[in-house]
């Protein structure tokens, strides 16, 4: 067996052979106590955790018979370090494998295997060939001790709240990562006074010189040790020893005038002095001072034998005189005295600093107005500074006058000026200058400068005006734009401008923005189009803004609105009395027409007239014939010729403005059944009923006709019964259309037109009837052609003829 890996056997495990005609077939179960990692450091053997201690359980099987076993630990790539175990060929023999196995880290070599991460496994089989494998066992071996480094910047201490050295720094540098480490002080007996603890990497910390309960430890000496044990058992403690609490108080010190110095060479705090005092000079017998790091190494050595100065300046270089690098340091005053009192006595740290104050400043803008009308009245400085004990930022005028001052602590934050002097009057107009700047405690001064600050407070006034007060935008060459005047007092810093036109609300419908941003024209014609491409009638006004870099807004509006009016002008006519009947009976026969004509543009002209039942001109009634926009009409033509009973006239105003806006508006004038005198007769013409062509059927047409036509008939009775004392013939009368035709027109006559007059005078006498007219009162009869008035060759009125005449006779 292999001397490095010595296999001990506890106890044996006997596997009983059972005599039976069966034999065991399948895996072979080995079963291990298997922890997640096992840690071991066999190279010190100082007996903890020096091997790996394994259990190995391989139940009683009936038909078992166990021939051989292997043991192997390799590496994470499967790279065997060690192996053994045994196997046997005799029949009827068993091996047997060992209840406990224990690898004490070496190799088949013999030799210590290097730290690292390994794997153990167990294998057995039989005569059979049936095996079992453990599952591998992770093995992390290690032989280093925890470590690390202990400094100390001095080792005497005295806790009495003095002011100097009441604390004692502890250094702890070059750890190793352990679960914990545990630092203790002692005393000389070697008991345990004050307890820390780190998890991870033991800190730099400060004692005060207090126990764990907190009370402070008398004068003596002391010892601190720093210990951890990591996860394989190695072991390790670290110790400083000489530690002296010393409450004694010596009247010696070393003081300094200030606390930080800039050995630069450019003749400001170049040097730092340090006060030296001690009683009784004559007794020393030797006194040095040394210049240390915050660590307590020293840089530089001053011997001062027996003569102890009362200041001495240190020049911030080494013994070898370089310059040291910037940091904290001390002064350790060592005396001894004849008597053997040895006073030391550590001043306070003080900074090598030869860093000047840092700053990065920059403006929001160069130029700025404050004139109070909230835009840019003021300009804001970023500033990102060092951490100092004071800022000072200080504006200047062109002549290099100060004018305003601000003051931080620490940091310059970002500053905001509002134009104003130290009197906290607004500065006058012109360049300024910005300059922020710091003087740290060694020294050092820096300063920063924005200069090209600007302040414009001059009036921004614009104006605009519109070329003409109203327009009409259509096209037709008459006032089709307007044009708006544009002005600004101050031409030079404009940065955008913009036009647009409002409606009445206040509602931009258009707006300008030109490419061309610092310069304003002098005129924009408007369309007056919306930003959609449409006209709309109303009232609008031009806006100008101008905006100027030093942050004014100039805006103004036209004074006027302009009209934009695209519309006749509208007529409002009012016609009394209606219906209108001029038959000369005393009653209504005279039609009153009113004109009132409006339009935003004024109206340049109008004129009427009246259009018959089939649209043909009646009658012109130009304006000038109207007096106080009033004309009385008698319903007879410019010939003299009398309106149509029961018919509608149309009343047409024509009118233009003073854009050249012409229109013409229509308005129905319905005239009145009319009853005329014709000698001892009455007379009734209607021409207004409209029958179905070429038949008596007055009801079978367009829904609105047959309406028109039951109103007139029930307007015919009323007029009818008012005359229930006359006899009523009806005649009926056609157009002849093939009146030039000789040879057609009696055809005509005789087969159409008699026939169809008749009995259209015929239904229109039952129409009669069934609104209340006695048809005992009535007579028809058909005159065909033969009684026209107006000649059946005149195509445009020859309408009139087709008519139902009611004669009227006491």
């Amino acid at each position: 067996m292999n001397k490095i890996l010595k296999v001990i056997i506890l106890t044996t495990a006997i596997f009983m052979i059972l005599f039976s005609c069966k034999t065991f077939k399948g895996d072979i179960p080995i079963g291990t106590e298997i922890p997640d990692s096992i840690y071991i450091s066999p190279i010190n053997q100082d007996g903890i955790k020096d091997n790996v201690i394994l259990p190995v359980d391989i139940p009683e099987i009936k038909g078992l018979k166990l021939t051989g076993y292997l043991i192997e630990v390799s590496t994470d790539v499967d790279n065997v370090v060690y192996s053994d175990g045994s196997e046997i060929t005799k029949k009827k023999k068993t091996v047997k494998v060992p209840r406990i196995i224990v690898w004490d880290g070496s190799d088949n070599e013999g030799e210590w295997v290097t730290d690292g991460v390994y794997f153990l496994k167990i294998e057995a089989w039989d005569k059979k060939n049936n095996r079992g494998t453990s599952d591998p066992i992770k093995i992390i071996v290690d032989n280093t001790k925890p470590d690390a480094e202990l400094s100390l910047p001095y080792s005497v201490f005295s806790p009495n709240n003095d002011g100097n050295q009441d604390t004692l720094y502890i250094n702890q540098s070059s750890v190793s990562p352990e679960t914990e480490w545990a630092g203790t002080f002692k005393n000389t007996d070697g008991n345990s006074l004050k307890n820390f603890k780190w998890t991870g990497l033991a800190r730099d910390f400060e004692w005060n010189g207090t126990d764990d309960k907190g009370a402070v430890l008398p004068d003596g000496d002391y010892n601190y040790s720093l210990s951890a044990t990591d996860l394989a058992g190695n072991s390790n403690t670290i110790d400083l020893t000489g530690i002296k609490i010393d409450n004694r108080v010596f009247p010696v010190s070393a003081t300094l005038k200030e606390k930080s110095f800039s050995p630069n060479g450019d003749g400001i705090k170049d040097t730092l002095t340090i006060n030296l005092s001690a009683e009784s000079k004559n007794n020393i017998i030797d006194s040095s001072a040394v210049i240390t790091d915050s660590r307590g190494n020293p840089v530089r050595e001053y011997l001062f034998k027996d003569k102890l100065p009362e200041s001495f300046n240190f020049d911030g270089k080494n013994s070898d005189g370089m310059l040291l690098p910037e940091g904290s340091y001390y002064c350790k005053l060592d005396i001894s005295y004849k008597n053997g009192d040895k006073p030391s006595v550590v001043s306070s740290p003080f900074k090598i600093d030869i860093t000047k104050p840092y700053a990065v400043i920059s403006k929001s803008y160069d130029i700025f107005s404050p004139d109070g009308d909230g835009n840019r009245d003021m300009i804001d400085i970023y500033q990102s500074t060092s951490f100092e004990k004071e800022w000072v930022g200080i504006i200047y005028n062109s002549s290099g006058n100060p004018v305003k001052k601000y003051v931080w602590k620490n940091r310059a934050t970002v500053g905001s000026w509002y134009g104003k002097g130290a009197d906290d009057k607004i500065v006058p107009d012109g360049t300024y200058s910005y300059t922020l700047s710091s003087t740290d405690q060694a020294g050092n001064s820096a300063s920063y400068e924005l200069s090209g600050i600007r302040i414009d407070t001059r009036p921004t006034p614009v104006k605009i005006t519109s070329s003409i007060k109203s327009f009409s935008p259509n096209n037709d060459g008459i006032a089709d734009d307007v044009n708006f005047l544009l002005s600004q007092d101050i031409t030079e810093g404009i940065i955008g401008w913009e036009f647009a036109v409002l409606n009445e609300k206040g509602a931009p419908v258009y707006t300008y923005v030109s490419e061309e941003k610092t310069i304003v024209p002098a005129s924009l014609p408007w369309n007056g189009m919306d930003m959609g491409g449409k006209v709309n009638e109303g009232k609008y006004k031009g806006k100008l803004t101008v905006n100027y870099e030093k942050g004014n807004i100039a805006s103004s509006m036209t004074e006027n609105t302009i009209v934009i009016d695209i519309s006749a002008p509208v007529v409002t006519p009012k016609l009394i009395p209606l219906p209108f009947s001029p038959d000369d009976d005393g009653e209504n026969d005279v039609l009153s027409i009113s004109v009132i004509l409006n339009d935003p543009s004024g109206v340049k002209g109008w004129s009427s007239s009246i259009l018959d039942p089939a649209g043909s001109g009646f009658i012109n009634i130009p304006s000038s014939l109207y007096k106080n926009n009033t004309y009385n009409w008698n319903g007879k033509s410019s010939t003299g010729e009398l309106v149509q009973s029961a018919s509608d006239y149309k009343l047409i105003i024509f009118a233009e403005d003073s854009l050249g806006n012409k229109g013409k508006t229509a308005f129905t004038i319905p005239i009145d059944i009319l009853v005329i005198k014709d000698g001892d007769k009455l007379r009734i013409s209607i021409s207004s009923i409209y029958f179905k062509p070429n038949t008596a059927d007055y009801l079978s047409v367009e829904p609105e006709t047959a309406a028109r036509n039951i109103a007139t008939l029930d307007r015919l009775a009323v007029i009818l019964n008012k005359y229930n004392s006359y006899k009523i013939n009806l005649e009926g009368h056609a157009v002849r259309v093939y009146w030039k035709y000789d040879d057609k027109w009696l055809t005509e006559e005789k087969e159409v037109l008699l026939p169809l007059s008749k009995k259209r005078a015929d239904v229109i006498k039952e129409a009669l009837s069934e609104r209340k007219i006695d048809p005992k009162r009535m007579q028809t009869k058909g005159f065909g052609g033969y009684v026209p008035i107006i000649p059946h060759s005149d195509y445009q009125n020859r309408w009139k003829n087709r008519r139902v005449d009611f004669i009227l006779v006491k």
